[in-house]
């Protein structure tokens, strides 16, 4: 991720423990925990967990990142930090932009994952066997992350903030 004084490296790793929420869809989008650095040999800091609130105000900011992980984040519409009662971070913001391009971009093949219900997380299907003539399908293929709501848009007022999108998260 680009920025004006310094850029992000990101590394998404995968955690022992899903932090608990209050909300299905905050645990699903914090399944992964992310870290960032401006260079690979300088110390690497792990992202904040990320809110629904901060997902769906991102859709409504543009701005260049810095570099400072620190800096709070001054817009209209006001960013939320994560217990909603002032101003997020660029650390709350990228780790928002983070959940948005994963759930837009990251993709696997259908019914190559199945939910895990006693370990409460998706597992590889060992059952799945597909050609690579299947696989050349559009219809093959799933989005890999939960769908995120999208915001209305401005101009012709298409979509809702509350809605799903189209994707099969």
């Amino acid at each position: 991720i680009l920025g004006t004084k310094s850029d992000y490296f990101v590394v998404e790793a995968v955690r022992s423990e899903i932090p608990e929420s209050a909300n299905d869809r905050a645990k699903q989008h914090n399944r992964f925990a992310y870290y960032v650095t401006s260079a690979a040999h300088e110390s690497w800091s792990m992202l904040p967990d990320v809110t629904p609130a901060q997902i769906e105000a991102s859709t409504h900011i543009r701005r260049y990142f810095t570099g400072d992980l620190t800096k709070p984040i001054l817009s209209y519409p006001p960013f939320p930090n994560a217990s909603g009662t002032g101003y997020g971070t660029e650390a709350e913001l990228l780790r928002a932009q983070l959940a948005r391009i994963g759930a837009d971009t990251v993709i696997s093949p259908t019914n190559f994952f199945v939910d895990d219900e006693d370990a409460g997380e998706l597992a590889v299907n060992d059952d799945y066997s597909a050609s690579i003539e299947d696989l050349a399908e559009k219809t093959q293929w799933n989005f890999h992350y939960p769908a995120l709501p999208r915001a209305k848009n401005k101009v012709n007022g298409e979509g809702d903030a509350d809605e799903d999108s189209e994707a099969d998260g």
